[in-house]
C-alpha cells in the first residue's frame, strides 16, 4: 500500500513539473526562464504585456529542448489564444528566441516593434500564431538560426509605423562583404502555409548567405505593400539554393508591384541556384503601371542562374503557363522536365 501511494505521488510531482499553468505576466516569465526540456507551459487567456513585469524589455526564451523532449509554449484554450505584447508598436521585439528545440503555438503577438526575433535558435517549430499591429519587422532569423518551421502563422499589418522596414519574415542578415562565417548563415528554414496581408514592404526577405530556405504552399496577398526601400515584390531573394514552390499570390491592382519574386545577386557567389515551382500568381496586368514598357515577370533575376517549373501567371485573362523566357527577366534560367 505504501509503495503504491509513492508511485502515485512521484506521478502526481511529475505531472505538475511537466505542466506549468501561468496566467500573469510575472508567472510567465518566470515561467520562462526556468524552462526546461520537456516542459509545457500553457498560457491563460488575457493579455500579457512583458513590462508590466520589472519593467522588462522583451519575453526572453533562452533554454533549450531536445529533439525527444521540446519545450512547448501553447494556450490553455487554443479558441481563446492569449495575446503578447510589448506596451507600443515602437517598443523593442516582443519575443526573443535564442534557445533550440521550442514548439510555440496557439498563441497572438501583437503591438510591437517586431514580433518574433531568433538569434542561434535552431530546430524551433512555430504553428498556429497570429502575428499582428508591428510597428518594424515582424519575424527576424538571423546569427545562425536554421532549421526552423513556420506553420499555418496569419501574419498581417505589419510596418504600421516603419514601412520602410515592415517586412514579414527576413531570414539572414545584410553583408558589406563576402563571407562564410557560421553565425551569419540562417539555412533550411521552412515558411509553410502562412497568410500575409497588408504587409507594408515585403512578406519575404531571404538574404545573402542565406541558403537552402523553403518558402511553400503560402498566400500573399500584395494590398498595403508600400513600394517603399524596394518593395516591389512578394518575395527578395539574395541567397542560394532556395526553394519557393506551391505559393499563391494575389496583386490586387497594388501599381507599386512590379514582378512576383525577386532575386539580387549582392556578391558573385550568392543568388544563385534557387528554383521556383507550382506558384500562381495572379499579377492582374502583363506589363507594370509605373514603368509601362516593364514585364510584370514572374521571377525578375537579371544574372542570376535560377530554374522554374510548371508555374502559373495570370495577367487578367487567366491563367498561363510560365514555361518560356518572356515571363523570366534572366537569360540564365533552366526550364525543368
Amino acid at each position: 500500500m505504501q509503495a503504491k501511494l509513492i508511485v502515485y505521488l512521484l506521478i502526481i510531482c511529475f505531472t505538475s513539473i511537466k505542466t506549468v499553468e501561468v496566467s500573469t505576466v510575472e508567472e510567465l516569465v518566470k515561467a520562462l526562464g526556468k524552462a526546461r526540456a520537456g516542459q509545457i507551459i500553457a498560457i491563460a487567456p488575457g493579455i500579457y504585456d512583458f513590462s508590466e513585469y520589472e519593467k522588462r524589455t522583451e519575453f526572453s526564451l533562452e533554454s533549450s529542448g531536445t529533439k525527444s523532449s521540446p519545450i512547448t509554449l501553447t494556450a490553455q484554450d487554443p479558441d481563446n489564444p492569449p495575446l503578447l505584447k510589448a506596451p507600443s508598436v515602437n517598443d523593442n521585439f516582443i519575443m526573443h528566441i535564442k534557445g533550440d528545440y521550442w514548439i510555440i503555438e496557439n498563441i497572438r503577438i501583437g503591438c510591437g516593434l517586431a514580433a518574433m526575433v531568433l538569434d542561434n535558435a535552431n530546430y524551433n517549430i512555430i504553428r498556429n500564431v497570429e502575428m499582428f499591429s508591428i510597428g518594424s519587422g515582424s519575424v527576424i532569423i538571423r546569427y545562425g538560426s536554421s532549421n526552423n518551421l513556420f506553420q499555418n502563422c496569419y501574419v498581417h499589418d505589419i510596418g504600421i509605423n516603419r514601412p520602410l522596414f515592415g517586412n514579414a519574415f527576413v531570414i539572414g542578415v545584410q553583408h558589406q562583404e563576402k563571407t562564410t562565417a557560421s553565425d551569419h548563415i540562417a539555412e533550411n528554414n521552412i515558411i509553410d502555409e502562412c497568410i500575409f496581408r497588408n504587409i507594408a514592404a515585403l512578406p519575404i526577405i531571404i538574404r545573402e548567405y542565406a541558403n537552402g530556405n523553403e518558402v511553400v504552399n503560402n498566400v500573399f496577398f500584395g494590398d498595403g505593400i508600400s513600394g517603399k526601400n524596394g518593395a516591389n515584390y512578394f518575395i527578395s531573394i539574395s541567397g542560394s539554393e532556395n526553394y519557393i514552390h506551391k505559393n499563391v499570390a494575389h496583386r490586387n491592382a497594388n501599381k507599386n508591384i512590379v514582378a512576383a519574386f525577386e532575386i539580387k545577386k549582392v556578391f558573385e557567389d550568392t543568388g544563385d541556384g534557387n528554383k521556383f515551382e507550382n506558384n500562381v500568381l495572379f499579377m492582374d496586368r502583363p506589363y507594370g503601371e509605373i514603368d509601362r514598357e516593364k514585364r510584370m515577370y514572374v521571377v525578375d533575376g537579371e544574372d542570376a542562374e535560377f530554374s522554374v517549373k510548371n508555374n502559373k501567371v495570370d495577367y487578367g485573362e487567366g491563367l498561363l503557363d510560365a514555361n518560356s523566357e518572356e515571363f523570366y527577366n534572366s537569360e540564365l534560367v533552366t526550364f525543368l522536365e
